[in-house]
């Protein structure tokens, strides 16, 4: 064991080796931009609304609809020792028990569950020091940054984000029904045995329709109900409900419960991944996390912490894809976090970017694993497209990087300030 580690040992913090292979390329890690997706939630709807559309009633959470949990907090607390044994043994943030003014900082969104999540991270990061997290002094009104559109900073056409979605489904929101419709059926009977004459309840008669509701663009019908449904199936599980308790034990296990969450990955790759509506939705956020790369001060590590829409729009103006086991393809996961990472080739002074998605797995969410040497948490290394083999360590030049995230802002949606 290092120094290093032995010092971090010493203070308490839970160790988790991650090295990705830089060292022996000379390339040293000089900074890191973050966007985490808030900790487990509660459903963000009452039960009195979802009961209407159940046979039997959902499980009452102990906190108001659509706040982190307790367990949601100290899990991402995990995270944060997990960011702190990782950076800091890369050497781009300080083992000792605080860092230098300045060298860390979270910004989150308004609401509780993402103002919460950020300061679990900073307190699992440096847990002695107290390290607050920084938000919007007005919490009633949206942040442009993570909600541009809500804002008003930068509105959506209906007709075009319309237009702009049928496009991706030859013209008819049926394909996607049709395509993955044993997954709607199965919804169907977990969320209404027995009801087969009941046409409220479930997915039946449902009509499907593009619509923008408090800023964000959904397909009302089948494909919300299930997308949302199955949500609050993943969110029990990463909760530790006992598998009896999930979807109140209708489900065979949770395989199938990854399984049905390709309706959720549906909902998501179509209104927050569909090109204009990233740019919209994703320009002001991305132009942060390229400012935040380029700071010239102290910082070292910035975390923007938002949801699950906000790594979707990146992720869609970027066309990037990622595996976490346990999740479907491309899922933002509670807690997880797309990392922008840049790197410095210190033979020659070349600077590139790799990105790279965290998170903890649902297995380790239900175990709340409190990561060593045995126990990591996932990390996916994701590929750019236009910048495939081109730079060492999955890594893109920074200059291509540059110009190809540039490209995807639209600098009407994401004005000009003073970095966070």
């Amino acid at each position: 064991m290092t120094a290093m580690l032995r010092l971090l040992a010493a203070a308490g913090v839970l160790l988790t080796v991650v090295v990705p292979p830089v060292a022996a390329q000379n390339l040293q890690l000089e900074r890191a931009v973050l966007l985490s997706r808030h900790g487990v939630r509660s459903p963000t709807q009452s039960n009195a609304e979802l009961d209407r559309q159940v046979t039997t009633p959902f499980p009452v959470w102990k906190v108001a609809p659509g706040d982190l949990t307790p367990r949601g907090y100290e899990l991402m607390k995990y995270m944060g020792s997990f960011y702190r044994v990782v950076y800091s043994g890369l050497g781009l943030i300080s083992p000792d028990r605080c860092p230098p003014s300045g060298m860390v900082a979270a910004w989150a969104d308004v609401d509780q569950r993402t103002r919460e999540t950020a300061q679990a991270l900073l307190e699992g990061l440096y847990p002695q020091c107290k390290i607050i997290a920084q938000y919007q002094s007005d919490l009633s009104r949206p942040d442009p940054l993570f909600s541009p559109v809500k804002a008003g900073v930068c509105p959506i056409d209906e007709a075009q984000a319309r237009n702009a979605i049928l496009k991706r489904v030859g013209g008819s929101i049926q394909t996607q029904l049709d395509m993955y419709a044993p997954q709607y059926s199965r919804v169907q009977e977990v969320l209404c045995p027995g009801a087969a004459a009941d046409t409220r309840c479930g997915l039946r008669e449902q009509q499907t329709r593009i619509v923008i509701k408090d800023g964000r663009v959904g397909i009302d019908g089948p494909v919300r109900t299930a997308s949302t449904m199955t949500e609050i199936f993943l969110l029990e599980a990463a909760q530790g409900l006992p598998a009896s308790q999930v979807a109140w034990g209708r489900l065979h296990d949770f395989a199938e419960l990854r399984d049905l969450m390709f309706l959720h990955k549906v909902e998501f790759d179509l209104t927050q991944r569909t090109h204009y509506i990233a740019q919209r939705s994703g320009s002001a956020m991305m132009a942060a996390i390229l400012d935040g790369l380029q700071r010239t001060d102290d910082r070292r590590l910035t975390m923007f912490v938002g949801h699950d829409t906000n790594i979707a729009n990146i992720a869609g103006l970027l066309d990037i894809h990622w595996v976490i086991p346990g999740f479907t393809p491309d899922d933002p996961s509670p807690g997880g976090a797309l990392a922008f990472e840049l790197l410095r080739n210190t033979a020659d002074g070349a600077r590139y970017v790799r990105l790279v998605y965290y998170a903890q797995t649902l297995d380790q969410m239900r175990a709340q694993t409190q990561f060593s040497f045995a126990d990591l948490a996932a990390r996916a290394e994701i590929s750019l497209p236009g910048c495939e083999g081109s730079g060492p360590a999955n890594a893109c030049p920074m200059s291509r990087f540059l110009e190809i995230a540039s490209a995807t802002i639209d600098r009407a949606c994401a004005p000009s300030g003073k970095p966070r």
